[in-house]
């Protein structure tokens, strides 16, 4: 640095003295009217450059924000906890969330398919008799079919104990859900009763999921036409019997899908783009796709592939998609998107480099509570898992609350 200074010290004082060498020397009159017009011109050029620094700086200042993500700041050695007290700070541009909209494309899926695996090809509860057998593991009992010499095993209305996932239809409907399972893969039989005589029975179910009225089921099962074989996807009104086929496209899985009042959300592992990893559609309730999602959601793998991040739709807005998953490689964010206006939002809720065994944004668990939030305000509540006894119950830390308010709309 001493050397370049020096260096510009020396060109600064040669340009001076050939610039004496080349201009004749002045009267004293001329040189006091100069010095007078030189100082003048030098006010005129400081005025100016004041006037646009303070006029630039303003303009700044008055420039519109995006759209507004609730970051608080923490240390990077405490775990992140955001309080009522956070400030608004601009959220990153780039988002794992991206809608589509009702957007039903061409790649139809093949429906041919086989009898469900674990259960005869034909069974009715009121024709093939079965009987309780101990066994060793857990459940430590189960039903056997009768005749099928130990293969055809079954629990009634649960799988782990009898009666456990018993559900309840409006009155006068009952349903009972005979549950067969091997080499931890399941599959169902439903049979579905109307003031205690039968009105249909599911055969074959591979997935099933009741909405929470109880009044509409979401049925993936595979029916055997003459011989021949085929998957269907559908809505059925337990009341009125009205059935609707969903498309068999890539949204829409074997295996998963649920209700959150009066819509449907159906996911799969989206294998056509590598920026999206879960494809999610979501349905009213005469089958009609309202929404198309991708969503960079992790997913986990055991018997089978399970989306192992949540997704749903507020409660208060059901046109509010949300999905918990990774903002970036160190931070767990509740990402929240207008399936209407397509536009995003984010609340970031942990630091993964706090927990050192974190596996993307499963593990801590996080619990929220939705009841009071909206897109645009309200009040996020969420716990975070703090460990796990034993008996694989849960122990929680303390309810952690959020403030959203609107972003600030600037004077125009």
């Amino acid at each position: 640095m001493d050397n370049q200074s020096n260096v510009k010290n020396q060109d600064s004082q040669q340009i001076k003295q050939n610039s004496v060498n080349r201009i004749p020397t002045p009267t004293p009159q001329k040189s006091k009217s100069s010095y007078q017009m030189i100082l003048i011109i030098l006010l005129v050029i400081l005025a100016l450059g004041g006037g646009f620094f303070l006029f630039n700086n303003t303009q700044k200042q008055n420039e519109p924000q995006s759209d507004l993500s609730l970051t608080p700041q923490s240390s990077s050695t405490a775990p992140v906890i955001p309080s009522s007290s956070a400030t608004p700070a601009i959220s990153s541009p780039i988002s794992p969330i991206k809608v589509y909209g009702s957007f039903i494309d061409n790649n139809i899926r093949d429906t041919q398919s086989g009898p469900a695996s674990c259960q005869p090809e034909f069974f009715d509860p009121k024709i093939n008799k079965f009987y309780k057998v101990k066994q060793d593991g857990s459940p430590s009992e189960l039903y056997e079919v009768q005749g099928s010499d130990g293969v055809y095993k079954m629990m009634i209305n649960g799988w782990n104990k009898e009666g456990e996932n018993k559900i309840i239809l409006p009155s006068p409907f009952d349903v009972t859900i005979y549950n067969f399972g091997c080499a931890s893969s399941f599959s169902y039989v439903i049979d579905l009763t109307k003031n205690g005589n039968r009105q249909a029975l599911y055969t074959h179910v591979l997935h099933y999921s009741f909405s929470e009225d109880g009044k509409k089921l979401f049925l993936v099962n595979s029916i055997n036409n003459q011989g021949t074989w085929t998957l269907h996807k559908r809505i059925i009104n337990i009341e009125t019997k009205e059935i609707n086929e969903i498309p068999n496209i890539g949204c829409v899985s074997e295996f998963d899908g649920f209700w959150q009042g009066d819509r449907l959300l159906t996911y799969n592992i989206d294998t056509s783009k590598s920026d999206y990893q879960t494809d999610i559609c979501i349905w009213n309730e005469s089958a009609k796709l309202i929404s198309r999602i991708g969503a960079t959601t992790a997913w986990g793998a055991a018997n089978r592939n399970f989306l192992a991040e949540k997704i749903g739709l507020l409660p208060t807005e059901p046109d509010i998609f949300y999905a918990y998953t990774s903002k970036d490689e160190n931070t767990c964010s509740l990402f929240l998107a207008d399936i209407v206006i397509y536009t995003t939002k984010s609340v970031d809720i942990l630091d993964k480099r706090n927990y050192p065994e974190s596996y993307y944004c499963i593990s801590p668990d996080v619990e929220f509570d939705f009841s009071k939030l909206y897109f645009d305000r309200g009040i996020l509540k969420y716990r975070i898992e703090k460990d796990e006894q034993p008996s694989g119950q849960k122990i929680w830390g303390d309810w952690q609350t959020i403030q959203i308010t609107p972003p600030i709309t600037p004077n125009k």
